[in-house]
C-alpha cells in the first residue's frame, strides 16, 4: 500500500505596492480552467522541498533558491 502525498507552493510577490500570490490555471479535471497554488505529487523517494521547487519550476517556471515550510 502506498500513500500519495502532495506539496503546494505560495509564492508572494509585492506588486506596484501590494501583495500579489502566484496563481496557474490547472489543467486537469476536477476544475480545469480554475486558479490554483502551484504544485502535485512528490515522487518516491524525493524530499518535499524538492518536490515543491520541482513543481513550482515546471508549472510556472520559476526557479526557487530557497523556500520556508
Amino acid at each position: 500500500m502506498s500513500i500519495a502525498v502532495t506539496v503546494d507552493v505560495a509564492a508572494f510577490a509585492v506588486v506596484d505596492g501590494s501583495l500579489a500570490i502566484l496563481m496557474v490555471e490547472r489543467r486537469h479535471q476536477p476544475f480545469e480552467g480554475m486558479d490554483a497554488l502551484p504544485g502535485g505529487f512528490v515522487d518516491p523517494g524525493e524530499s518535499l522541498a524538492d518536490a515543491a521547487r520541482r513543481e513550482l519550476a515546471e508549472e510556472t517556471g520559476v526557479d526557487a533558491a530557497r523556500l520556508h515550510q
